[in-house]
């Protein structure tokens, strides 16, 4: 890496560090797929406190549809109730 950071890094941009600025225990550990995903904390990302907070959310809409969809239905029952009241009255 720091001959790569040399050759195209540090001629490219001479007011920089002139070496790679890290040691290769920290390139390599900069380069840990568990770490870069743990530290990823954008929306959606596969991190694991924003999968935590999907997981959340998709409980929380899941349980207002089952709420929306029970009161639904209880205004279905409802308007069958009276509906079947009215017939009532006209037969």
């Amino acid at each position: 890496m720091q001959r790569i950071y040399r050759e195209e890094i540090a001629e490219e941009f001479p007011e920089g560090p002139a070496e790679f600025p890290m040691t290769e225990a920290e390139f390599r550990d900069a380069l840990d797929p568990r770490k870069i995903v743990a530290a990823r904390r954008t929306s959606g990302s596969a991190s694991p406190v924003e999968v935590d907070r999907m997981i959340h959310d998709a409980h929380a809409r899941l349980d207002a549809f089952i709420h929306d969809q029970k009161q639904a239905r209880e205004d279905i029952e409802t308007v069958l109730e009276r509906l079947n009241a009215e017939f009532k009255k006209l037969l």
